[in-house]
């Protein structure tokens, strides 16, 4: 196909947050992160942070007790057992999810796409696991290393 021709189709989409609200750097990237996400779920080409935003989509913001969750690593975590019915013998036990300390931080549903869009989601699965680990050595009475 020589001398075809040949189209390049482009769809730019982009988040914006000012600083006009207050807050550190960090709130601002958030912002524009969660705008971006917003943009790019929508059919607008580019949306802007702003309040009117902000109550549209609360439900998708990382609360500032979500982000420092992760900073402090303040998790706990929920299991469920899997019994056998036929004998009614639990036969192991499955970690459920992973909860914040503090309820004002919201669940997993809130915390694991923060980490994600954060870049932080393997330092946050190696906690989980870590505290997993140690859990379960409480349990069976293992010693520490």
């Amino acid at each position: 196909m020589a001398g075809a021709a040949s189209t390049l189709s482009v769809d730019v989409r982009c988040g914006l947050a000012s600083s006009a609200a207050g807050g550190d750097a960090q709130m601002l990237l958030r912002q524009a992160d969660s705008a971006l996400q917003i943009a790019r779920r929508g059919s607008e080409a580019m949306v802007e942070w702003d309040a009117e935003v902000a109550a549209q989509h609360r439900h998708r913001w990382p609360s500032r007790s979500s982000c420092a969750a992760l900073d402090e690593r303040s998790f706990t975590l929920v299991y469920q057992p899997v019994i056998d019915l036929r004998t009614g013998v639990v036969r192991r036990v499955e970690h459920l999810r992973a909860g914040q300390k503090r309820s004002a931080g919201g669940g997993p549903d809130v915390f694991v796409p923060l980490a994600e869009r954060l870049g932080r989601i393997v330092q946050l699965t190696t906690h989980v696991l870590d505290l997993a680990v140690a859990e379960v050595a409480a349990v069976l009475d293992v010693p520490s290393a």
